[in-house]
This record gives C-alpha cells, sequence and structure tokens, in this order.
C-alpha cells in the first residue's frame, strides 16, 4: 500500500521550509517504511523547494512535483519521468494572463523566483505556467478562460503571498497530478487499489480519481471535502500522522 500526500496545507502549512516538520509526524514515516507502507508526496512545487521538506520526512520513494509535470527520484534529485507545455500553449496562455492580469506575476519551470514578465519571454516549452496571487474572483476568471484551451489544465490552489489569494497552476493537459500518478503507479508497480491519497484543495482532485482512497485534510476545500472517503483532522493536528497511524491499526484501507 502506498500514501501519497500534498505537501502545502496538507503536511505544512502554506510555503513552510519544513523546518517546523515536528519529531512526531518524521517518527511516523519512518514507521510507515518500516511496515511496508510507501510514503510519497505530489505537490505543486518544484524540486528545489520539496526537496528540504521530502529530505526532512526521509522519503524515499518517488514523487511528483511541479502540479504533475515532473517525477522525481529524491535519493539523487534525477526526473524519471516529465511532460511540459507545447510552445503553442505556453504563448496562448502567457496571453491569457497579461490580457485578464495586466500586472501579472509568473512563475515558470525554469525559475523558482516569481518574476515580473508584462513583457518578457517564457521559456519556449516550459513545463509548467503559474500566475501567482490574484485574487479569488479574478483567479476563477483566468481558469475558466483557459478551459477554452484545448491542451491545457488549469487549477487554482492557496497562493504563499497573502490570505484570501489564489495562484493558478496551468500545465499541460496530460500533466495533472492523476496524469502523474498514472505514471508513477506504474513505475513503483502499484496499482489504484493500492494507493490512498491525502490533499487539501482542488489542484489535489484529478489525484483523487487514481486512488482507492481519497482522503482529505480537515481545512481542506469544500470541493475536496464532499469527494472524500475519509476527512482528517486539519492541518495543524498532523492529518499524516493521522491517516498513518489509522492505516497501520487497520482502521483506513
Amino acid at each position: 500500500m502506498a500514501v501519497v500526500t500534498d505537501l502545502d496545507g496538507t503536511v505544512v502549512p502554506v510555503g513552510s521550509d519544513g523546518s517546523d516538520i515536528d519529531a512526531e509526524t518524521v517518527d511516523c514515516v519512518r514507521m510507515a517504511n518500516d511496515a511496508g507502507l510507501r510514503i510519497a508526496c505530489a505537490t505543486g512545487r518544484s524540486w528545489q523547494l520539496a526537496r528540504p521538506i521530502i529530505t526532512r520526512l526521509a522519503i524515499s520513494t518517488p514523487c511528483i512535483v511541479e502540479g504533475g509535470t515532473r517525477i522525481v527520484d529524491p535519493c539523487d534529485g534525477s526526473t524519471l519521468w516529465q511532460k511540459g507545455l507545447t510552445a503553442a500553449a505556453a504563448r496562448e496562455v502567457t496571453d491569457v494572463f497579461r490580457c485578464l492580469v495586466p500586472d501579472a506575476q509568473i512563475k515558470h519551470s525554469d525559475s523558482d523566483r516569481p518574476e515580473q514578465q508584462r513583457r518578457g519571454p517564457v521559456p519556449l516549452e516550459p513545463r509548467f505556467l503559474y500566475l501567482l496571487a490574484v485574487p479569488e474572483h479574478v483567479a476563477r476568471r483566468v481558469q475558466d478562460t483557459l478551459a477554452g484551451l484545448p491542451s491545457v489544465a488549469a487549477h487554482c490552489t492557496p497562493a504563499w503571498t497573502g490570505q484570501q489569494l489564489l495562484d493558478v497552476h496551468v500545465t499541460h493537459r496530460e500533466a495533472t497530478k492523476g496524469h502523474a500518478m498514472t505514471q508513477w503507479q506504474e513505475l513503483l508497480g502499484v496499482t489504484s487499489a493500492q494507493t490512498a491519497v491525502l490533499g487539501d484543495s482542488e489542484n489535489d482532485l484529478p489525484l483523487f480519481a487514481s486512488a482507492r482512497v481519497r482522503i482529505a485534510v480537515g481545512d481542506a476545500s469544500p470541493a475536496l471535502r464532499v469527494q472524500a472517503d475519509y476527512v482528517s483532522v486539519p492541518l495543524a493536528e498532523r492529518p499524516l500522522v493521522d491517516v498513518v497511524q489509522r492505516m497501520l491499526a487497520g482502521l483506513l484501507s
């Protein structure tokens, strides 16, 4: 059995560097590994930003990063699978961002630093494009507009910079967390019936389609909670610990 968990809002507060992960959580992951329960993550973070948390938790199972565009071996940082946007799709997405948000901050797969890119170029074929920190009504308008582009997928997720703000994560339509989960399962020889997922926001919905056990943290978005088989405790009460303990005790399977 495997547990694939989101990071921000699920294991750590949004934007955390992992230094606030307590010893009980670390010990819980170790006990899961010792019992043959694989722990991995599926996050919108780049590998560089996810690595400190993955290292702190001593996760050695391949992990999904960048919103589903890449699978990384945490032991050496090598890429096991990836899928990016086409050049044409990247141009279309960037045009939508800049049309609807003239002062858009756009993060792409070639940089971990948000950049003001009102007129500057984006990489020719980035793995992802993120529109950062916009009000919810703007994020939803962008998301609805991008729904008209057949080759991309767009999901909203809580922004790192400010309450009540959202980021819009855009990937290839076949590089959501759900698609990456299918690739991950093939790589590890794990079936959906042997997979549980834990998340907090709507960009985790694609994960739910690839797992038998679907779990939301207690303070997850309503859209995620309504589709969950089990709603765990809020982030502050360590939902990953709750889920692992229940699975090891046979109370969640």
